[in-house]
C-alpha cells in the first residue's frame, strides 16, 4: 500500500475511535499494520496494573429547539405538514475509567474496564456510582487503544494530509511533561485526538468532537436536528495492583464453561413508601478463554410493568485472576482469605476492598465475600471457596438508595 493511501486509510480507522475501551474489539490499527500485532507490549503491562483515566461526555444542542412531525402539533409549514415543538436540552457527566489488566498470556492480554460516574465538580463533587464494566481482549502490543507499542510509536512518520496530522511535541500533563506523539483526524461529521507517550507507549489524552443527526428532529429552518458530542478521557495515573490470589491455579472447569446465569430482585427504597422488589437476571455466555481468561457476553435482564417485555442491557465482560468483581477466582488463591483482611485502597477514587465473610452458606457450601466499597456504592461478591465459582453478590447504589442481589441458578 502506497503512502497516500495509508494516510487515507488510517485516518478513517483514527477517526471512527470513541472514548477508549467502548467495545471489546481490537485496536483498528491491526487491520493497517499487521505486523503490530507481533510486536512486544509495553514491559509495564502485566497483571494487575491499572491505569485511570478522568472522563467525561457531554451533549450540545444546536437549538433551544427541535421540531418532531405530529398531525396534531401546532406548528405549520408552508406546504402544512404539522410539528410539535420540544425543547432540546444538552446532557453531561464525568467520572472515572479504570482499566484492569486482568490477565496476560504469552502476546494477549485480557482488560477489565470499569465506568465510575459522579455529578458536581470542585468542592462541590459527589460520591462515585459504579456505571458499568466493559472488556478487550486481544494482541497486547496494543491493549484495545489505551497504550500501542512505543516501537511502533517509534516507526510512525510525521504528516500532514488528507484530514490526518500526526505530530510530535512535549506534552505538559500534571507535573509532568511528556515526548509524545499526537494523532489527530478531521472530517465533515467532526475531529479526534489521540496522545500517546512516546517512551511508555500509554495513551495520555484522547477527545472527540463530532455531531450527528437526531432521528426523526427538525429544526425550525426544516433542516435535519443535529446535535454535538463532546467526549475526552485524560491520563490521571498508572499503579500495581498486588492481591493474594495472583499466584493461584485457575479451576480446571474454566476451559469448558459455556454459561452462567443468576436471578434476583433490584430494590430502590424510598423514605416513607413500602420496598416493591423487581426480579432481575443475568445471563453471561463465554466469548472467548484462555487458561487464565474468560471473555463473556453479559446480558441483564430487568423486568418492567406488568404486560410489557424486561428491559435488556448488553455488556462485555472479562473475568481474569488479577481482578475484583469477577465471575472467579482461584480456589486455592482465595484459601487463605481471612474475615477483616485488607486488600487494596485506591489512592485516585478511594474505593476500598476488603474480605467480608468466610464460612459456611446454609447450604453448608464454604464461602468467601470480597467487598470493595466508597461512600457512593458497596459490591460484594460471594464465591464457592471450593470451585471458585461467583456464587452470589449484591450491589448497593447509596445515591439511588438501590440493592441488586443475585445468586448463581444454572450453570452450562
Amino acid at each position: 500500500m502506497n503512502r497516500v493511501a495509508k494516510t487515507v486509510v488510517l485516518g478513517l480507522l483514527l477517526s471512527v475511535l470513541v472514548v477508549p475501551g467502548s467495545l471489546a474489539q481490537e485496536n483498528p490499527l491491526f487491520l493497517l499494520f499487521p505486523h503490530l500485532k507481533s510486536m512486544p507490549a509495553p514491559p509495564w503491562v502485566k497483571e494487575g496494573m491499572r491505569l485511570t483515566y478522568y472522563s467525561s461526555a457531554a451533549s450540545i444542542p444546536e437549538g433551544r429547539h427541535l421540531y418532531f412531525k405530529d398531525e396534531n402539533g401546532s406548528w405549520v409549514d408552508d406546504q402544512g405538514n404539522r410539528y410539535r415543538q420540544e425543547e432540546s436540552v444538552g446532557a453531561g457527566g464525568h467520572g472515572y475509567t479504570q482499566i484492569d489488566v486482568a490477565a496476560l498470556e504469552g502476546q494477549r492480554v485480557a482488560l477489565h474496564i470499569k465506568s465510575l460516574g459522579m455529578t458536581g465538580i470542585g468542592a462541590q463533587q459527589s460520591a462515585l456510582s459504579l456505571l458499568g464494566f466493559d472488556a478487550y481482549e486481544g494482541p497486547s502490543a496494543a491493549g484495545s487503544d489505551w497504550w500501542i507499542s512505543p516501537q511502533f510509536l517509534a516507526s510512525v512518520e510525521e504528516r500532514n494530509e488528507g484530514g490526518l496530522r500526526i505530530l510530535r511535541m512535549p506534552y505538559p500533563l500534571g507535573q509532568t511533561t511528556y515526548r509524545a506523539i499526537r494523532f489527530q483526524t478531521e472530517d465533515p461529521q467532526g475531529r479526534h485526538v489521540r496522545v500517546y507517550d512516546l517512551d511508555s507507549g500509554v495513551l495520555l489524552h484522547a477527545g472527540s468532537a463530532v455531531s450527528g443527526r437526531i432521528s426523526g428532529s427538525f429544526t425550525q429552518e426544516l433542516r435535519p436536528g443535529t446535535s454535538g458530542m463532546l467526549s475526552q478521557s485524560t491520563f490521571v495515573g498508572a499503579r500495581q495492583v498486588t492481591l493474594p490470589w495472583m499466584q493461584g491455579t485457575p479451576p480446571p472447569w474454566l476451559a469448558t464453561l459455556q454459561a452462567l446465569r443468576y436471578e434476583g430482585t433490584t430494590t430502590v427504597y424510598i423514605p416513607g413508601s413500602p420496598a416493591f422488589p423487581l426480579p432481575v437476571a443475568l445471563t453471561a455466555q463465554t466469548v472467548a478463554q484462555g487458561g487464565r481468561w474468560l471473555l463473556l457476553r453479559a446480558i441483564d435482564l430487568l423486568a418492567s410493568v406488568p404486560g410489557l417485555p424486561p428491559s435488556e442491557r448488553h455488556s462485555s465482560r472479562i473475568s481474569g485472576i488479577a481482578q475484583t468483581g469477577g465471575f472467579w477466582l482461584p480456589p486455592d488463591g482465595i484459601g487463605t482469605l481471612q474475615p477483616g483482611q485488607h486488600l487494596d485502597t485506591d489512592p485516585v477514587t478511594g474505593i476500598a476492598t476488603s474480605v467480608s465473610f468466610r464460612g459456611a452458606g446454609q447450604d453448608g457450601r464454604p464461602l468467601v465475600t470480597l467487598v470493595e466499597s466508597c461512600s457512593g456504592y458497596s459490591l460484594e461478591c460471594t464465591y464457592d471457596a471450593e470451585s471458585g465459582l461467583l456464587a452470589a453478590f449484591r450491589h448497593e447504589d447509596r445515591k439511588l438508595n438501590q440493592v441488586t442481589e443475585m445468586r448463581l441458578v444454572q450453570t452450562q
